[in-house]
């Protein structure tokens, strides 16, 4: 789990060491972490369940 925070936490320390604006500090405190590793789970299942239609043939 603290792998996958990392990982997904990259990028927004990246853009937070970039750009420092108190806009854009607002926005990052929205909890795009969150809504980041829902996307993330989402898209695992699709090719989880694309893997599996394409073995079901």
């Amino acid at each position: 789990m603290a792998m996958l925070h990392r990982i997904m936490m990259t990028p927004i320390e990246s853009l937070r060491s970039l750009v420092r604006t108190d806009r854009f500090e607002r926005l990052l405190a929205i909890g795009w972490e969150e809504t980041g590793a829902i996307i993330l789970a989402a898209m695992a299942i699709g090719v989880i369940g694309a893997v599996q239609l394409i073995r079901s043939r």
